[in-house]
């Protein structure tokens, strides 16, 4: 069964608000994304994960099918550099390439609720 879950973190309390894995719920939970203590989004069906941090102006979107089949979302590939975004409440350096809109996150996560995955193109980037 498909969970969706959003992490809230009140200094080093950490809560876990469920959303019903719809279109609409999963918007409000990513809307819901403001990079200060509302700083991930959760999809798992299984051991497939998606993740999606970051906010309210950039995100950063993982999906995690197997150990060793680990992918980042790819907004601009030729930008060098790396930008700092509060991800599960941590400070984290993501390549500028990894950094995608709300819209791009979104859609991402759209895909994987409404297929249990998503579908591997050069946008996305294998980590290892």
């Amino acid at each position: 069964m498909m969970q969706v879950t959003l992490e809230v973190r009140d200094g080093a309390d950490v809560q876990e608000v469920p959303y019903a894995p719809t279109d609409g719920e999963l918007e409000r939970a990513l809307s819901r994304l403001n990079g200060i203590d509302a700083t991930i989004v959760t999809l798992e069906l299984g051991d497939k994960k998606l993740f999606v941090g970051g906010g309210p102006d950039v995100y950063n979107v993982v999906l995690w099918l197997e150990d060793d089949l680990i992918y980042d979302l790819v907004g601009d590939a030729s930008v060098p550099g790396e930008r700092n975004l509060v991800m599960g409440g941590q400070l984290t350096p993501v390549p500028l390439r990894h950094c995608v809109s709300f819209d791009r996150a979104k859609a991402a996560a759209l895909e994987f609720i409404r297929t249990g995955s998503v579908r591997i193109s050069p946008a996305w980037e294998n980590q290892h």
